[in-house]
């Protein structure tokens, strides 16, 4: 099925620092990225174009260098040979098994095939993610948000005690209890809020977000209840930017100015 930039839909939209952006309404999905595969992002004479050099981390070498030395193919998990889990397979579901170079290279892709000269489509950073995740909870995503390493300069938050955050917490866990129940990936669109304009974004899958944890890894968002601590699905996760996981997939970004709604 061709895949046209102009049908990506997206949520609403979002302003935190200087910065104006949307986040895509759902994970990119496996139709989606075969598309990117489609056309050559991982052949070696056009698709090595998408891949950034940029080390992301200690220990990492960077995408252009990873698609040099592990010339990969595919995502981790689709099924060439007969051989994976079909379930992680499906046309509709978010893509899972995809490092954060691989990510990147799709936002680079992307952005050209829309006919950009700049980088459009990114992925968020953590701060960017999560100020639109936690939109549906207003009174306390302040609060919530002041613990984050990316703040845009000149940006502040309330700062409040550890027992606000604690009710705070247990709050937005009871209220998303629903989405909390899987254990891997589901068809997007399974579960909207209005409040973002966006789908999936606690329930499904871990998320890349384009930002250092600390000097090894990096921040992923949302994720599947049953493995983790549902406290910690609304901190942080992390990951190294080489890791393939069955519950790693990862959103887009739309960076929007005066001209682009």
């Amino acid at each position: 099925v061709a895949y046209k930039v102009k049908e990506y839909r997206w949520g609403n939209i979002f302003e935190l620092g200087k910065t104006r952006y949307q986040l895509a309404k759902y994970p990119v999905t496996n139709l989606e990225f075969y598309n990117f595969v489609k056309d050559g992002g991982y052949n070696k004479e056009k698709g090595g174009i998408y891949w950034d050099s940029r080390p992301r981390g200690f220990g990492d070498i960077g995408g252009t260098k990873y698609f040099e030395k592990y010339q990969p193919k595919c995502p981790r998990y689709w099924d060439i040979a007969g051989e994976t889990d079909k379930l992680l397979n499906q046309a509709n579901c978010p893509v899972v098994g995809v490092t954060l170079h691989e990510a990147n290279a799709y936002c680079r892709w992307l952005t050209r095939r829309d006919g950009y000269t700049r980088q459009k489509y990114r992925l968020p950073k953590a701060a960017e993610w999560k100020w639109v995740a936690y939109s549906r909870w207003p009174e306390i995503r302040e609060a919530m948000m002041s613990v984050l390493p990316d703040i845009p300069q000149g940006q502040s938050f309330l700062s409040t005690s550890d027992s606000f955050k604690t009710n705070a917490i247990k709050e937005m866990i009871m209220s998303i209890k629903t989405e909390l129940r899987n254990r891997g990936p589901v068809p997007v669109g399974s579960f909207y809020d209005d409040k973002s304009g966006c789908s999936d974004l606690f329930g499904n899958v871990w998320e890349w977000c384009d930002t250092l944890l600390d000097e090894f890894r990096l921040f992923v968002r949302g994720g599947p209840s049953p493995v983790y601590d549902l406290y910690f699905l609304l901190f942080d996760g992390f990951f190294n930017p080489w890791q393939q996981t069955n519950n790693l997939g990862f959103r887009i970004l739309r960076e929007l100015d005066s001209n682009n709604e």
